[in-house]
């Protein structure tokens, strides 16, 4: 069984950080600030961790499509 979370963008184009809300199915939300070219990995590492929720089963979206863990917060929104 998988947990399906989604994530939305809330920031502008020329601040090297960008603010992430991630919300759960059960419509927790988390906020993080990372910077554009961090990998994704590290924000659900510690979604996962604050949730006490399985990486592998996770399954993280941006507008409905999936988004990698090798995946920066730049080449999901752009």
């Amino acid at each position: 069984m998988s947990t399906s979370t989604a994530m939305s963008c809330v920031t502008g184009v020329t601040d090297p950080y960008i603010r992430v809300k991630v919300k759960g199915q059960d419509g927790t939300e988390l906020f993080f600030k990372i910077r554009r070219d961090a990998k994704l990995k590290k924000l659900m590492n510690v979604y996962c961790d604050r949730c006490t929720m399985d990486l592998i089963s996770t399954v993280f979206l941006f507008d409905g499509c999936r988004i990698q863990g090798k995946q920066t917060p730049d080449e999901v929104i752009y």
